[in-house]
């Protein structure tokens, strides 16, 4: 997870600089795999709260 929030800060900084943010291509591919990180994190969060909360069924 620690590497799909690094990779999530790289792409936000990224998209913050005004070559990319002036030019809708690169904007959009950014923003495509900013969306698929943000799918990732999600999952990985929802994973560990299920997991978690399986553990506190078990005590």
């Amino acid at each position: 997870m620690l590497d799909a929030t690094k990779s999530k800060d790289s792409i936000e900084t990224e998209m913050t600089k005004p070559d990319v943010f002036n030019d809708l291509g690169k904007l959009q591919d950014l923003q495509k795999q900013l969306d698929s990180i943000n799918a990732q994190i999600k999952e990985t969060e929802s994973s560990w709260e299920e997991q978690s909360l399986k553990l506190e069924d078990n005590e």
